[in-house]
């Protein structure tokens, strides 16, 4: 195609070139370079009033002049005119089912409908937007800042300060509950000491007792 529009297939010939897309940003940069194509002219999809010029000129001899077609072409609004185009064909077919084959016209209702049903007909060819929410840019943005931050020097020594301290904490208190058995089997064992011997005393006390008695 370049070398037809440069000339190089086509020297001795007039040929004229009309490009159209609906994806202008998808067409080679090579092939709308300035020099190549003399002119860019940028068509906007019909308005309402520019849909309802198109549903009468598609329409001709079907729509009465007198039909109200505002909500109709407020709802076509925005369409290519091969959309607006095929609603118009449709319209025929729910203007036979709504006359039941005496078909004089095409309503202003059979229009409307048609619409509708070419709306979402076009839903299904329209590209799913995969770009993320604001809540999820947010926590996207979020998580990557967490996952670079890095804690300052002085923080950093006062949680290894704070670690030592409660480790040593630690081994303090198991020492202690280690003495505090230690004292605990201490006392029991004095207790048990200091029971014998006051058996041993009554003991004394009963034999002394006896002996004076005989020698009295």
């Amino acid at each position: 195609m370049l070398n037809t529009i440069d000339g190089v297939e086509s020297k001795g010939t007039e040929i004229m070139g009309i490009l159209t897309s609906n994806h202008v940003e998808k067409i080679n940069r090579a092939m709308i370079r300035p020099g190549r194509l003399d002119a860019v002219i940028h068509i906007d999809p019909p308005d309402a009033a520019s849909a309802e010029k198109l549903i009468r000129i598609y329409g001709r001899g079907t729509i009465d002049q007198d039909e109200d077609l505002s909500e109709v072409a407020a709802t076509l609004a925005g369409h290519i005119p091969a959309a607006i185009r095929e609603a118009v064909e449709r319209a025929k077919l729910y203007a036979i089912a709504s006359s039941q084959g005496r078909v004089t016209g095409i309503a202003a209702q059979d229009l409307l409908l048609s619409a509708k049903q070419m709306q979402q007909h076009l839903e299904l060819l329209r590209e799913p937007d995969n770009r993320p929410t604001p809540a999820e840019r947010f926590m996207d943005s979020l998580r990557d800042m967490l996952s670079k931050a890095t804690m300052p020097e002085e923080l950093t020594e006062g949680v290894e300060e704070a670690r030592g301290a409660a480790k040593a904490a630690a081994t303090h208190a198991a020492a202690t509950n280690r003495r505090a058995q230690a004292i605990e089997r201490g006392v029991g064992n004095l207790s048990g000491t200091a029971l014998s011997i006051h058996q041993k005393t009554e003991k004394i006390e009963h034999t002394t007792e006896q002996i004076l008695s005989e020698v009295s």
